[in-house]
């Protein structure tokens, strides 16, 4: 018994060497295809960013009245009234830039909502790849325990067959035994009654021994 516990503890131990192994190299797999797909995502978003901002770089559209005053300072510039002119281009130069500013608000926002449906599309990948990942972590999880529960099954059975062998040999042994002791009994007990069967036979025959005949006695001759 003590040389299959043993016999069970070693493969055990080899057994869970092996699958350690088998984990610490899953789990290094695993961080390998994550960070491939985060660097692989960086790489796609930065490219997209930058596309979209040459697509969406065009000049800028002004509004009509900045137009219109542009128009007017020209027109002041030539009749050389300058004054006006330059009150005219003061609010052209504000009107210009509030237009631009206008416009780089919307395409900075357009620019967000597109990286942002990409990231959110990346995210869905992450988590469809970590979900792959788990499950194929549960898969050998499970067939980690069903190669345990094997050996362990294998264990308990040859146990179980050698504790039956055992009850079986101590059984055979005892009843041997008893045989023995019963024959042993019957034997003093024959010899027993062969003792007091000759001892009284030597009785008998030590007072036959010591019997005399005596005519008188008997009554022979008068």
């Amino acid at each position: 018994m003590e040389k299959l516990e043993l016999a069970y503890r070693q493969e055990v131990d080899e057994y869970n060497g092996i699958w350690d192994k088998k984990v610490v190299e899953f789990e290094d797999e695993a961080r390998r295809l994550e960070n491939e797909l985060r660097e692989r995502q960086a790489k796609e978003l930065e490219e997209y960013e930058a596309n979209l901002q040459k697509k969406l770089f065009k000049p800028s559209k002004f509004s009509k009245a900045y137009l219109e005053l542009r128009a007017q300072e020209e027109n002041l510039v030539k009749q050389q009234r300058f004054k006006e002119a330059q009150l005219i281009k003061k609010k052209a130069d504000a009107m210009e830039k509030e237009d631009y500013e206008k416009y780089s608000k919307e395409k900075s926002d357009k620019v967000g909502t597109n990286s942002e449906n990409l990231r959110s599309k990346q995210s869905a990948e992450l988590r469809a790849l970590r979900k792959k990942l788990d499950i194929q972590n549960e898969v050998l999880k499970k067939e980690r325990d069903t190669g345990f529960h094997t050996i362990l099954h294998r264990f308990k059975n040859k146990k179980f067959d050698l504790e039956k062998q055992h009850k079986k040999e101590l059984t055979l042994g005892t009843n041997d035994n008893l045989n023995r002791a019963s024959k042993f009994l019957s034997f003093l007990h024959f010899n027993s009654r062969n003792s007091i069967s000759n001892e009284n036979q030597n009785k008998e025959s030590r007072r036959f021994s010591n019997f005399r005949w005596n005519p008188r006695s008997s009554g022979v001759g008068q």
